[in-house]
């Protein structure tokens, strides 16, 4: 089959109807940009051999372009019957028209159409909505699909298998080849059956035997016989072991009950007890001595405690008379210092206004001194009198601050007068210090000073009289913190409480504490006596628990002699009846059916391993017939694969699926590959599909959607090179962006043209 022409109107991204006319026979080049059209042109293709016509829902509504309309594809093509041209229209106005080129006349319409089509060019026609592509499955390839593995069957939409007729058709096409070299499936069919009489046996894939089969029947027999055998042996075993357990239990009770182990026991408790009462007794007498003993220690305390206490009594009352004297000294003190404080006209608030009435007037006398003029006037000898200055006669030599005005007149002469630059400034300066000098004299007659010096004197003697005042009532405070009544009251408690009918003086006190202390000693001396004979509480605890354990073992070894008695005639009523039953020759009858048992599994195993080894044998001689099915198409590629991969093989899984590429003796999984590898294996893989296709008389053009994208340029221009012998046996289309990379490619050029669908 070789494709001819294609048109196509409202498809996809063609809203305005086009045309492709003039396709070679050989290796035809469609390139141009993103977005211009080749994955439609692509699917329009698909869509005018696979797709019917009748199609709806998604598939429809996939194929219309987005400014609407009815998709219309046709397709002028050749077979080995003839020229054909397919026209389908989609949609409303649905229909298919097959026509007959050489005698232009329409051969097949609708359903016929379809029908005439599908056997024209080897698809299958089983589908509701769209055919199975078959052979064209195997060399048509979609964009971006050329990455994944070229297995037939495989739905490259889901990766999951579906009946697509690839690997049917291919079987078809290789015909007797395929049948000779499965050996007419006599091997298979052989193999099946000694599998099937093996899975009787054993579980298909697993060691274990098949539930229900003779080999588990026979491994369930033996399995029981040794069961018994182990039981029998079990019972034979405890059968000795019991007799022996009854020997060394009636040996254990004969030395329990012997007389002499009794009276030994006994003995020895009875001197334990008897060392224990003896231990209570020195205990006892140790601890009334040693009563005795603290109780003439607490007497001894407290006698020394009461002279201690008379003693500090003492030495506390010759404290407080001292203090007290000192007390009524300060309070004197206190008491003068601070009349004479309260007495003082030289107050801090009166000091502190002298202070700032004496900066007053320095600050007045300076303000004014700055606003004034100066003026000195001295009479000659014989003029006294005769000069006066705002009246007053001047007799001597006198200097004058004029702050406002001064008029001196010169009897006989003559008037001058003397006015100051601002009058009104200095004015105000003099009444400031007049006042500040008025207010100073006040406050100096309140103090009482005649002068500045004075009052500060009087101030400093304040100032020290307080000082001392302070100091005085710190002191008191030291002495007597909660003053000296309370000083005078303890001294007047200590004085009765030294007084009364009973009260012993000093030294008979000192003598009674001397006297307890001598019987304290005493009574050590006869405690350290008596604890050294008593056991301690240790050593008793020793005995005691030394006697509990001896009467406990005495109890224990009785109750022993009770449960090893019934024991005995336990174990003795056991192994009676045992003989009565008469089990003694049960171990060599069993030992017999496991014989047996294992007679039979070991001649089930032998068949097992035999149909084993068979099946072996023959699935190696169907590896030998799959090599061979494979051989028509690893031939195919063969002169493809050593262009790219020189000194390489492919292997292939069932169904003709691509499983491995062997490169330098080691076996490279497919899906291990770089994309770039991937991808030119995958399209080999498709040209050696679509040379035995051709070959055997069934041509059938292979299409490339953009293929060839991860190639490097050295494998680029090996893969060209592989099309263009490609081409020559049958037609090769490929559509491409790359219009740079496939420059260099020999081959027919396509154009996109338009046309008017008639």
């Amino acid at each position: 089959m070789k494709i001819l022409s294609l048109r196509l109107a409202a498809f996809r991204s063609f809203s305005s109807p086009i045309a492709i006319e003039g396709f070679d026979a050989g290796l035809n080049v469609l390139a141009g940009p993103n977005e211009f059209g080749k994955s439609t042109i692509f699917q329009a293709l698909e869509a005018a051999f696979l797709l019917r016509h009748a199609t709806s829902g998604a598939v429809l509504e996939g194929m219309r372009p987005r400014s609407g309309g009815e998709p219309l594809v046709e397709v002028d093509f050749e077979t080995q019957d003839g020229l054909w041209r397919i026209r389908k229209q989609f949609g409303r106005g649905k229909a298919a028209i097959l026509t007959d080129l050489k005698t232009k006349r329409a051969v097949a319409l609708a359903a016929d159409a379809e029908d005439r089509l599908a056997t024209l060019t080897g698809v299958s026609n089983d589908g509701p909505g769209q055919s199975a592509p078959g052979r064209m499955g195997l060399v048509w390839v979609r964009q971006q699909r050329a990455l994944l593995p070229p297995d037939p069957d495989i739905d490259p939409g889901t990766g999951k298998s579906k009946p697509r007729g690839e690997a049917s058709a291919l079987v078809e096409l290789l015909g007797r080849e395929v049948e000779a070299a499965a050996g007419a499936g006599t091997a298979s069919r052989i193999n099946q059956r000694v599998k099937s009489a093996l899975g009787e046996l054993i579980t298909p894939g697993r060691e274990g035997a098949k539930k229900g089969g003779a080999y588990d029947a026979a491994l369930k027999a033996r399995d029981e016989a040794q069961s018994h055998l182990a039981r029998a042996r079990q019972m034979a075993e405890a059968s000795e072991q019991r007799m022996a357990r009854i020997a060394e239990t009636a040996a254990s009770l004969v030395a329990l009950e012997s007389p002499e182990v009794r009276a030994a026991d006994q003995h020895c408790i009875s001197a334990m007890e008897k060392t224990l009462t003896d231990a209570v007794a020195l205990r006892s007498n140790r601890d009334l001595i040693a009563a005795e003993f603290k109780s003439r220690d607490l007497e001894a305390a407290s006698a020394r405690q009461a002279l201690d206490l008379r003693l500090a009594s003492t030495a506390r009352r010759s404290s407080l008379e001292e203090a007290i004297s000192a007390a009524h000294a300060l309070e004197s003190e206190i008491k003068s210092l601070a009349e004479k404080l309260n007495t003082s006209r030289a107050t801090p608030a009166r000091l502190q206004r002298l202070f700032e009435l004496e900066r007053d007037v320095a600050v007045a006398g300076s303000e004014l001194s700055s606003r004034s003029a100066s003026v000195e006037i001295s009479p000659q000898p014989g003029a006294e009198g005769r000069i006066t200055a705002n009246g007053r006669a001047i007799r001597a030599p006198t200097h004058i601050d004029v702050s406002d005005r001064l008029t001196i007149e010169i009897e006989g002469i003559g008037t001058i007068g003397v006015v100051t630059a601002d009058p009104a400034k200095a004015a105000a300066a003099k009444a400031r210090l007049d006042s500040a000098e008025a207010g100073l004299k006040s406050c100096l007659a309140e103090i009482g000073a005649a002068t500045l010096h004075d009052a500060r004197a009087f101030g400093e003697a304040c100032v020290q009289c307080g000082a001392a005042l302070d100091k005085a009532r710190a002191q008191l405070s030291g002495l007597a913190p909660k003053g000296t009544a309370a000083l005078v009251q303890e001294l007047a408690g200590l004085s009765h409480s030294g007084t009364g009918a009973k009260a012993e003086n000093t030294a008979e006190i000192e003598q009674l504490a001397l006297k307890l202390e001598a019987a304290v000693r005493t009574a050590r001396r006869d405690y350290e006596a008596a604890k050294a004979t008593a056991p301690d509480d240790a050593a008793f605890r020793t005995l005691s628990a030394e006697l509990e354990a001896a009467r406990q073992t005495a109890s224990r070894k009785a109750s022993e002699a009770r449960r090893i008695a019934v024991l005995l005639e336990g174990l003795k009523g056991e192994q009676s009846g045992v003989d009565e039953d008469g089990r003694a020759g049960e171990v060599p009858k069993a030992l017999g059916a496991v014989e047996l048992c294992e007679r039979e599994v070991k001649r089930l195993e032998a068949e097992i391993a035999a149909l084993r080894l068979l099946t072996t044998t023959l699935s190696d001689a169907e590896a030998n017939l799959r090599n061979r099915y494979f051989e028509p198409v690893t031939s195919a590629i063969a002169p493809y694969l050593v262009r790219l991969f020189p000194d390489s093989g492919l292997e292939f899984k069932d169904a003709f699926s691509l499983d491995a590429l062997n490169r330098a003796g080691e076996k490279e999984e497919f899906a291990t590959l770089s994309d770039g590898t991937r991808e030119q294996l995958a399209v080999l893989v498709r040209m050696s599909f679509a040379k035995l296709i051709a070959e055997r008389g069934a041509s059938m053009p292979l299409i490339l959607d953009d293929p060839l994208v991860y190639s490097d340029d050295a494998r680029l221009q090996a893969m060209c090179r592989a099309l263009e012998d490609a081409a020559a046996a049958h037609q090769v289309i490929l559509l491409t962006c790359r219009e740079k990379a496939f420059e260099q490619i020999s081959g027919h050029r396509l154009a996109i043209t338009s046309w008017q669908p008639g």
